[in-house]
Order: C-alpha cells, then sequence, then structure tokens
C-alpha cells in the first residue's frame, strides 16, 4: 500500500473550505471551523495532511478532560512554551504565540471538548485573543452539542462533513493506493461491505494486495479473490 493522501471529494472539501477559513480576514469575530462525520471516513488523516501543508498546530483532546487547563496544558506542550499554574496566564502565552507566528490550531477527538461549557468558552478565548483560526475535529454528533449554545454556534465560518465514499472515490482510493490491478466486479464487493468506509476500503484492499502476492500476480478479480479465499477482515461480521 502506497502512503499517500487521495483526493476524494471529502479531501477536495476540506482544502477548499479550510482555505477560505485561512484566507479569512482577521476582524471577522468567527474564525472557528468545523470538520465531523462517521469514524472511519478519514478525518484525522485528512486534517492532519491539511494542517502540516499549512504549518498549523494540532492537539487530540482526550476523554479525561474535565477542565480548560487539561487543553491549555496540552496546548503549550504542542507549541513548546512551558505551562503555567494560573489559566489567565497560559491562554496569554498561547494566544500571544499564535498571533505572533499566524499559525492556526486544529483540536482532533474535539468532541470531549465541546459538551462542556468552560472548554466551549476557553475555545472562544483563544480564537478572539489570537485572531487566528481555531478548527474543531469530531464525530458527526458534535454538532448537536455546539448547537447548545448560541453563542458558540454562530462563531463557526466553515462546517466540512464527511460523508462515506462513493463508488468514483473507492475507484480512486484504489488506482493510488493499490499496489496490484483490482477490478470493478472485486471493487464492488469490497465497497458492499465497507459501505464507504475509508478505513474499511483501504484494509480490504491491503488484503487483496497480500492475496495477490501469495498468488504471485498483479491483477485480481473477484472470481480470483474467492477461489484463494481471500477475506477483507472488515470486523468480525465480515
Amino acid at each position: 500500500m502506497r502512503n499517500i493522501t487521495v483526493p476524494v471529494k471529502n479531501v477536495a472539501l476540506l482544502a477548499a473550505q479550510g482555505q477560505a477559513l485561512l484566507s479569512a480576514p482577521q476582524r471577522l469575530t468567527h474564525r472557528l471551523g468545523l470538520i465531523h462525520g462517521d469514524t472511519g471516513l478519514g478525518k484525522t488523516t485528512s486534517t492532519a495532511w491539511f494542517a502540516i501543508r499549512h504549518n498549523a498546530y494540532y492537539v487530540r483532546a482526550m476523554a479525561a478532560w474535565r477542565t480548560p487547563s487539561a487543553l491549555l496544558r496540552a496546548i503549550c506542550r504542542e507549541l513548546e512554551i512551558p505551562p503555567r499554574r494560573f489559566m489567565d496566564i497560559m491562554l496569554d502565552d498561547i494566544t500571544r504565540k499564535l498571533s505572533m507566528e499566524e499559525r492556526p490550531l486544529f483540536i482532533d477527538e474535539a468532541d470531549y471538548l465541546v459538551r462542556f461549557p468552560d472548554m466551549r468558552d476557553s475555545i472562544m478565548d483563544l480564537q478572539d485573543m489570537s485572531t487566528m483560526p481555531i478548527i474543531l475535529v469530531g464525530m458527526k454528533d458534535i454538532k448537536r452539542e455546539i448547537k447548545k449554545s448560541e453563542k458558540f454556534d454562530n462563531r463557526f465560518l466553515i462546517d466540512v462533513e464527511f460523508l462515506p465514499l462513493d463508488e468514483h472515490d473507492a475507484r480512486l482510493i484504489t488506482e493510488h493506493l493499490c499496489e496490484v490491478s483490482v477490478s470493478d466486479c472485486l471493487l464492488a464487493d469490497l465497497n458492499k461491505y465497507a459501505k464507504g468506509n475509508t478505513r474499511r476500503i483501504t484494509t480490504g484492499l491491503y488484503r487483496i494486495e497480500q492475496v495477490a502476492a501469495s498468488l504471485g500476480v498483479k491483477a485480481m478479480d473477484l472470481a480470483a479473490f474467492r477461489e484463494a479465499k481471500g477475506t477483507y477482515f472488515l470486523g468480525v461480521s465480515a
């Protein structure tokens, strides 16, 4: 399997809307962004790719976090500045560095944060004081939590929803990542099990490569895969 980011529709949408957010004038008071969708659709991988391209900072939230202090300390570590005892000092240090460097901040697994009013307020403070874009990444239900606060909800300039891959996207991923030729019938069968899930499709393609390698061939179709008793290993029910 090749290790590259494939320009499927979700990635193209992120690139376009993400660029619009980064290019928005600093005088706007709503430079928050949202990336959300079901698990396995490539949000984290695509976000990391976009963050690297734009020299952004990247923090992953944790389920154990309950207070803004935990978030601010994690951001301090990412920004390589010493955590402080008091939250207001950490907030000043963080926003000063983000503003001076003009670098955006991505917060992955943000579902863990937005359910707490103090966390939402801290995210708004970070964005207001730094004037830099802050992009939250989470599951599809994150929007429900965001909308519990109208003040918070109004700050979002972009809303990027990752959707299941269609047949064209599945073929695009196959051509870019898979190192063996995969027939249309085999790919359609894989996608039937994967249901447009990026992680499952790439896992299935890896298994197809393994079967092809065991047979010493460079192309696989559905009949050959079944004859070799190949499995996609897409979970306990597959």
